[in-house]
């Protein structure tokens, strides 16, 4: 696990694009020119993981941390991974190991939010020890989509 760097470009595009991510990640499908300004703000979160598989980004998450009374608060975004190294349990160690950090640099709480309409990322969480707090009603919206989907907010506390 190391942090993103302008160097991983390509590589982030390249998973924020894949059909199978992109639906459950903040931003539509986009050329790269456009996708660009976005790369440039993931980067100006707090952290914003990578994790290499044989030289490779395999997997990002960007985290951010709480302010003043929300200090002991860290949230997970942006978890997505190239479709090639779906299902081999690279996810598991990825989030692990940020978890790790997270605990180790005395957060309290972790919290992530995910997509109503994704069972396989409620399971992979609850998996990991994430508990369901919340359900927000209609709150995103894909482009070419006539419905609104609803957010669940999970959380892990230590």
């Amino acid at each position: 696990m190391r942090l993103v760097t302008s160097n991983d470009f390509n590589d982030v595009y390249e998973i924020y694009m894949d059909k199978n991510n992109n639906p459950y990640l903040l931003h539509e499908i986009s050329d790269q020119e456009t996708f660009k300004p976005i790369f440039d703000g993931l980067l100006k979160r707090d952290q914003f993981y990578a994790y290499e598989i044989d030289n490779e980004v395999a997997c990002i998450c960007a985290c951010d941390y709480g302010i003043a009374r929300t200090s002991h608060v860290a949230s997970l975004g942006t978890l997505a991974f190239k479709s090639k190294y779906h299902g081999k349990e690279y996810a598991q160690k990825f989030i692990q190991s940020i978890v790790n950090n997270l605990q180790e640099q005395g957060f309290k709480r972790i919290d992530l939010w995910v997509e109503a309409d994704n069972p396989k990322a409620q399971k992979f969480y609850k998996k990991l020890g994430f508990k369901e707090e919340a359900r927000i009603k209609n709150y995103y919206k894909r482009a070419n989509y006539d419905d609104y989907v609803d957010e669940i907010v999970m959380a892990k506390l230590f």
